[in-house]
């Protein structure tokens, strides 16, 4: 099972632990909250991807952040908050099919060099290694 994306009275958490790990957690809140779970696969990456090759906003619940903004504070490197929102999306969501979903990589090695070519063409300083390692996800 790959990562999970935990409910809590109906606010996404991103929850990259594996599912034994999430039922503790669960057990602990058990009668206090109402918890779901929802899996993530790599296709829950890919499908959030768009036509240009740019990853969406659809990105972020899966990150488990509420909005841009709260994504964009996570972010330690200045360089990558002056990126323009879809660059760094992309960017999010290259890390994450390539840190969480590496076993899948022959399903999504395609949808990843779209990806890499949409920040190409952006035309970012940095390179693309540079900006992957630098990149915050949840």
């Amino acid at each position: 099972m790959g990562p999970l994306i935990l409910k809590i009275k109906g606010k996404h958490i991103a929850h990259k632990d594996y599912l034994k790990k999430a039922s503790d957690f669960v057990e602990k809140l058990k009668g206090t909250y109402v918890v779901s779970f929802m899996p993530i696969s790599y296709k829950t990456v890919v499908f959030c991807q768009n036509a240009s090759g740019s990853w969406g906003e659809g990105l972020l619940e899966i990150m488990g952040f509420i909005c841009y903004d709260d994504f964009l504070n996570s972010q330690t490197n200045e360089g990558l908050k002056a990126l323009h929102k879809d660059v760094l999306l992309t960017v999010a969501g290259l890390k994450i099919l390539k840190t969480d979903f590496k076993d899948n990589a022959k399903e999504w090695k395609l949808v990843a060099a779209k990806g890499a070519s949409f920040i190409k063409k952006a035309a970012v300083s940095m390179s693309l290694e540079q900006i992957l390692a630098a990149v915050v996800v949840k």
